[in-house]
């Protein structure tokens, strides 16, 4: 290889370095911003509340509205939520008599 190559293969690999490390600094500063906004959470009772509405409506609709709903019909999601609970995946906080049905 000639003196010439060699020098511009060693600008282009420097440029390539420059645009790594821009590209990671940048990424950093990104992150260091989102982390200094506080994160907002709405009220718990609202959250709640759209909680109990959507149960209710899978407990009590046909298994079409499920369908569309979940992608699933209820038997399997019933099935699903008490596999889950079986192998403790999620924390239980209420015990609903519905599901203890399937």
């Amino acid at each position: 290889m000639d003196p010439y190559e060699h020098r511009h293969l060693m600008a282009r690999q420097a440029a390539a370095m420059v645009v790594v490390m821009l590209s990671f600094l940048m990424t950093r500063l990104r992150r260091l911003t989102a982390e200094e906004e506080p994160i907002v959470y709405g009220p718990r009772s609202v959250a709640e509340k759209h909680r109990q509405n959507t149960l209710q409506m899978i407990y009590n609709s046909t298994d079409a509205e499920c369908l569309a709903m979940l992608l699933m019909t209820r038997a399997p999601f019933f099935h699903l939520c008490n596999l889950s609970r079986q192998r403790a995946l999620v924390k239980e906080t209420r015990v609903w008599p519905m599901i203890q049905a399937y």
